[in-house]
């Protein structure tokens, strides 16, 4: 029989959740319309390395900024349309996310910002995608469903990082051409290049072992959440 508690309970529940899936459709409407603009940006600004739009905007993709927001996207998409269907994503997907995108706004503004001179809708789309687009991924984590993650996402988490590294290392030794500074081999050598990668590479890994912690706890949370009704039950 359900006590007033459980009817509060599911109230509540049903609120957060759907609260969550709006700030979740937020969340992939924000990265895609940073990516919009990019992309379009990249397709109508002049680039003689790159002379077609083709070309313009394949090279976009190499951003690490683009594909985490994809990866945004695609995270936020599922988890908003199909919660229980696709719950899968909130394990190492959304881990993932998480660590890409937060990467992405931390080295952004740590190293890069600097260099970066936008103007006009360019500077929106800039904004979208390194910092408005970060805060509300991990706001929506912080303040939504979790549980789902478990140590071994740690290491699929940092499966993309390094993919990434690693075809753009060797694209650029084939091109010469490279979209961050600091992977760039012919000026900064390749032990220089090394190290940086090491060093964010453990940093992001620290922060993916540090988030499945975090979440971990809120599994223990909910369960004992769901302990307190069934204890008080059995004293009458």
């Amino acid at each position: 029989m359900a006590t007033t508690y459980d009817v509060v309970d599911a109230a509540n529940k049903t609120r957060s959740s759907l609260a969550w899936r709006v700030a979740l459709g937020l969340n992939a409407a924000v990265a895609a319309v940073g990516l919009t603009i990019k992309f379009a940006e990249a397709a109508t600004t002049a680039d003689p390395q790159f002379p077609t739009v083709f070309g313009r905007v394949a090279n976009e993709l190499c951003y690490f900024t683009i594909e985490s927001n994809l990866i945004v996207v695609a995270v936020c998409v599922a988890l908003c349309w199909r919660p229980q269907r696709w719950s899968w994503v909130a394990g190492a997907p959304r881990l993932t996310g998480l660590v890409c995108i937060t990467v992405t706004g931390v080295v952004y503004y740590a190293v890069l910002a600097g260099d970066q001179h936008y103007v006009g809708i360019a500077k929106v789309g800039d904004m979208l995608a390194h910092f408005v687009s970060p805060l509300l991924y991990i706001v929506t984590w912080l303040v939504g469903r979790r549980g789902l993650m478990v140590r071994s996402d740690v290491g699929r988490a940092l499966v993309f990082p390094i993919l990434w590294i690693a075809l753009t290392l060797v694209r650029g030794s084939i091109i010469h051409i490279y979209p961050y500074g600091f992977v760039d081999v012919a000026a900064n050598g390749y032990v220089a290049v090394i190290v940086t990668i090491a060093v964010m590479l453990t940093a992001a890994g620290a922060m993916a072992a540090s988030a499945v912690w975090f979440d971990q706890r809120r599994r223990v949370g909910a369960s004992l959440e769901r302990a307190v009704p069934a204890f008080e039950a059995t004293l009458g």
